[in-house]
């Protein structure tokens, strides 16, 4: 079997999905839906869209192999961020304009990159006229850069991947191979004291003081607790990212809003932590009347990881090798589709697409075409190798 993808389709495939504005909050993830779909042949994929309502839509596609008892499933999320300092962009978020190798646009490394490479690799065994070994299982999920994760939750909750064995997740690992993902927690936190005058602060509770001294408390045993560093990871994380408060200069504050963001480590139980965060803040009140400390998770999601020998693992490293391609094991710092699909399946996963990590992708988000083709070409000599 011919492995060789074709660039310029490739190309053409990337640029429209790009241009298509897929932009959170609304992110309109139909219109992407329906152009996967048209890329091939009636009745060539076993389609299930997902309907989310106001134009928004996930989509399991199965491209039938030999051996129908056996499913791989490739996922990526179709919705991204959006455009941030456009005027820092040199050329337009939406126009997919291709320059000495890259495809320029918002969303084209996180995570359209991938999602052309697993759209090539299944169009290849259809334009060849060759079934796969084994089922191969298309799903683009909405809301994948977004805190609900509905489109994984609804595919997870739906039975879609059910008899799935193994998942690919394209996210931008530059094309190397992910084995773990952290999970997280995001919290907000209102705290109520008492207000005096500053001249006699002893008299008043410093509801800013609170929330600093809650979030060293939390620091305390989610971080410094940990005396191994994660060859990943490092350490978990524990950071304060917004904190209000404060009357007047002269004035001790009795109410402070804030937010934390956890980050965890494979190892960790983000149950568990979620359990000590309210413990810290009971006792903060037994210890200080008139202090009240309300805690809100709005995300709580756990972390993911394989170990290196696993099967999956080796196959798809052998794959790299044989394509004369280097091997080079990481992890995810950010939460994905995995931290929802995971938990549910129980099956077997690893990470791998093209484009550079998430954090680059403010302004100017790029891709190199070549990553995607190569990405493309591996997932295909994976899925024939899949006997």
């Amino acid at each position: 079997m011919n492995m060789t993808i074709d660039r310029e389709k490739t190309l053409e495939v990337l640029q429209q999905l790009v241009r298509l504005r897929t932009v959170l909050p609304r992110a309109d993830e139909k219109d992407l839906v329906r152009y996967v779909v048209s890329l091939f042949p009636p009745d060539t994929l076993e389609t299930h869209v997902i309907d989310h309502g106001d134009n928004r839509a996930s989509l399991v596609a199965v491209l039938p192999g030999l051996d129908r008892s056996r499913k791989i499933a490739f996922e990526g999320h179709t919705d991204t961020l959006p455009v941030f300092r456009q005027e820092d962009w040199d050329y337009s978020p939406f126009g997919a304009h291709y320059h000495e190798g890259y495809i320029y646009g918002r969303g084209s490394a996180n995570m359209k990159g991938g999602i052309t490479a697993m759209v090539m690799a299944l169009l290849h065994f259809v334009t060849q006229g060759q079934k796969p070994p084994a089922d191969i299982v298309l799903c683009l999920c909405a809301d994948g850069d977004a805190e609900t994760f509905y489109g994984a939750t609804a595919v997870a909750k739906g039975g879609f991947l059910e008899g799935v064995q193994e998942i690919i997740f394209a996210e931008p690992t530059n094309l190397r191979v992910a084995i773990a993902q952290r999970g997280g927690i995001w919290m907000d936190i209102d705290v109520k004291g008492r207000s005096c005058y500053a001249c006699r602060s002893e008299l008043g509770v410093n509801a800013v003081e609170k929330v600093v001294q809650f979030h060293n408390l939390l620091t305390e045993n989610i971080v410094h607790s940990r005396k191994e560093a994660h060859p990943f990871f490092g350490k978990p994380t524990c950071t304060l990212t917004a904190l209000e408060g404060g009357l007047k200069g002269f004035l001790i504050p009795d109410e402070a809003t804030a937010t934390i963001d956890i980050r965890l480590l494979p190892d960790q139980d983000h149950e568990e932590v979620v359990r000590s965060i309210g413990k810290i803040a009971d006792e903060m009140m037994r210890e200080t009347p008139r202090l009240s400390i309300a805690t809100r998770i709005k995300a709580s999601r756990p972390s993911v990881g394989m170990t290196p020998d696993a099967p999956m693992i080796r196959r798809f490293e052998e794959t790299l090798r044989a394509q004369n391609r280097p091997v080079c094991e990481t992890g995810l710092f950010y939460l994905t589709d995995a931290s929802i699909l995971i938990p549910a399946l129980g099956v077997p996963f690893l990470f791998y697409g093209p484009g550079e990590e998430v954090y680059t992708c403010l302004t100017n988000e790029r891709i190199e075409l070549d990553s995607v083709v190569e990405a493309a070409e591996t997932f295909v000599r994976y899925i024939a190798g899949s006997r």
